[in-house]
């Protein structure tokens, strides 16, 4: 009896909420349904005495962060609300001498269409970030201060005050081929970890599947039912190929660059100021890129020959610290200049998804702004040569072909379904990038030359 009068509060929120529903024009699919409600049971559930972030004011935070002794005093304490995420909570705190960012999931994402995930993903990230960091290089993922289970919050470290996004660098047409070519390499470090341990406590994907899958995948193909089989297969793939911990984010938003540290060994392009980079700008060890991409970049190792994934070197620095896999280390973009953020979807999975993941937004942004996009493209070839360097995993013509099937769904996806890109809004530039996508899965073309040939061509129209 005791059991079902705690459990009156629970039942009256979710019939409340099935209510408002049913009232809702686009309704809801049984899947929903199930998922919201083990989403209420595991956020709402214990809504009476959990922390809510946007509900409190900055007293009340310099309050909790003092009692858990984070900060050295509760008095002073300034918070901001941090943008750019709909998954999210993410207020940044600062005192006189003190700064970190404190991050609480969402039950629901703030988008148009309905969109549930499992609150506990916070906690999920705040481990895979103290996991990740003694693989990756020293400063490339912030410090996790602590974990606060029962609220399902963290808090890390603040990026520094010089560091810009990634994302704005690119929008703003300031393409620096020197950070593409370290995002490759930094993202070919995450997936060669291949310890057995990690393997078990990531290889729970329901996050991912809630994420990514269902509204980027699932919605879409709903709109574009004659690529129902591809997508299809797009998912199979994805779920017989768990060769790797994958981020599920890697995109320019979720990095910062750390202007200060590679300002002294990159060359930085503005080409919003009429510069374009360098013919022969050095990327990675002792090696080139040309003006223009290099016939054949795409994702195949440069003897297009196989090897097992993790199997690839990686050096250590003085205190045993993984480095970004360049020696030496004071040559030209070979020092980390990336902070890596966002780990929520975070899974053992197929490591084509985060390629096909950040070069999308790469080729997305060569569409918004064509008048450069040749520089956009360089940084894709040097994206990719900086993985391939990095990490000489499994068989590069496999993987290739799997990274341009999932590009192929994500740029649609990203018109398409739950979650489209903030920055186009007119509907000619929606159908150009409709058009190269469609290009892509129809077409399979067999390197990335073809996609920068496609995007020409749509462009030009």
């Amino acid at each position: 009896m005791w059991i079902l009068i705690l459990s009156i509060p629970l039942i009256a929120n979710y019939l409340g909420w099935l209510v408002l529903r049913w009232w809702r024009p686009n309704g809801s699919t049984l899947a929903e349904v199930v998922c919201s409600f083990l989403c209420l049971v595991q956020g709402f559930g214990g809504a009476r005495t959990m922390l809510a972030l946007d509900k409190v004011g900055s007293a009340e935070i310099g309050r909790y962060l003092a009692a858990r002794g984070v900060l050295d005093s509760a008095t002073a304490v300034t918070v901001d609300a941090l943008g750019g995420g709909v998954s999210n909570i993410v207020l940044r705190v600062t005192t006189p001498s003190q700064c970190l960012v404190l991050k609480q999931a969402l039950p629901e994402l703030r988008v148009e269409a309905y969109w549930p995930s499992r609150v506990d993903r916070a906690l999920r990230e705040a481990e895979a970030l103290r996991i990740v960091a003694e693989h990756l290089p020293s400063g490339a993922v912030p410090e996790v201060y602590f974990i606060d289970e029962e609220n399902f919050i963290y808090g890390m470290s603040c990026a520094p005050e010089t560091a810009t996004l990634w994302k704005e660098d690119l929008l703003a047409g300031r393409v620096d081929v020197s950070v593409a070519a370290a995002a490759g390499r930094l993202l070919a470090q995450m997936h060669a970890v291949q310890e057995p341990a990690v393997r078990r406590r990531f290889i729970d994907d329901e996050v991912f599947w809630q994420l990514r899958v269902d509204p980027y995948y699932n919605t879409t193909a709903e709109k574009h039912p004659s690529l129902q089989p591809v997508f299809d297969h797009a998912i199979a793939q994805m779920k017989t190929r768990k060769l790797a911990l994958v981020h599920g984010d890697y995109s320019p938003k979720n990095m910062f660059v750390l202007r200060e540290e590679v300002h002294s060994r990159s060359v930085f392009s503005t080409v919003a100021r009429g510069l374009v980079p360098r013919p022969g700008l050095g990327v990675g060890k002792g090696k080139k890129m040309d003006s223009v991409p290099r016939h054949g970049a795409s994702l195949r190792g440069n003897d297009g020959g196989k090897a097992a994934v993790g199997s690839g070197s990686r050096t250590k620095d003085r205190a045993g610290k993984p480095t970004d896999g360049c020696q030496p280390e004071n040559e030209m973009g070979c020092t980390n200049p990336i902070l890596l953020l966002d780990f929520e979807v975070v899974h053992w999975g197929d490591p084509a998804f985060d390629l096909a993941f950040c070069l999308n937004h790469l080729l997305i942004k060569s569409i918004v702004n064509s008048h450069i996009q040749d520089a956009y493209f360089q940084s894709v070839t040097a994206f990719i040569e900086g993985y391939n360097k990095t990490l000489p995993g499994e068989d590069w013509a496999e993987l290739a072909a799997e990274t341009r099937l999932q590009l192929g769904c994500l740029m649609l996806a990203r018109i398409d379904g739950k979650s489209p890109v903030e920055y186009i809004t007119d509907e000619p530039t929606k159908e150009k990038v409709r058009r190269v996508s469609f290009a892509i899965l129809h077409e399979q073309p067999s390197a990335m030359t073809d996609i920068y040939a496609c995007i020409v061509r749509e462009t030009a129209q």
